[in-house]
């Protein structure tokens, strides 16, 4: 009897560990500038839900096209809202940044403002926003 118990148990304390959603601590919005290091682009991306899981993970999404960049020498502009004080400590950051297409428009050692840049998800994923995008000394600027 007391492995049955002991089952149950186990069992009782998945399904409430199951149930809760874990949100990642939100960044931002936050001005970052900063010198491109690395570099990648990925295309659009369905991901069907696991069922059980809580949260986005629990549910279809689609994750939009997007650079992934490193960022180093970095100036964070304004003040410092949620865990964007991530990036003071770590003296780099990795953004994600929405873009339809690999245009080929970033480039490493491009100096970059990324403004009002901000961060939320869960562990179904990172969903990523930003207003405008300027690359230092030049007048081209995405939004």
């Amino acid at each position: 009897m007391d492995k049955v118990a002991a089952l149950m148990m186990l069992l009782l304390f998945l399904s409430v560990f199951q149930a809760q959603a874990a949100p990642i601590r939100p960044v931002g919005p936050v001005t970052i500038e900063g010198t491109i290091q690395e570099v990648r682009w990925y295309p659009e991306k369905f991901v069907k839900g696991t069922p059980g899981m809580s949260g986005s993970a629990g549910k279809d999404r689609t994750f939009p096209a997007r650079y992934v960049i490193r960022l180093t020498d970095l100036d964070l502009r304004g003040p410092v809202q949620g865990n964007a004080a991530k990036f003071e400590r770590t003296g780099g950051a990795t953004v994600m940044l929405n873009r339809k297409a690999d245009d080929q428009f970033l480039k490493k050692g491009m100096r970059i403002i990324v403004f009002h840049y901000r961060e939320q998800g869960d562990e179904g994923g990172t969903w990523t926003s930003f207003d405008r995008l300027e690359v230092v000394n030049a007048s081209r600027s995405v939004q």
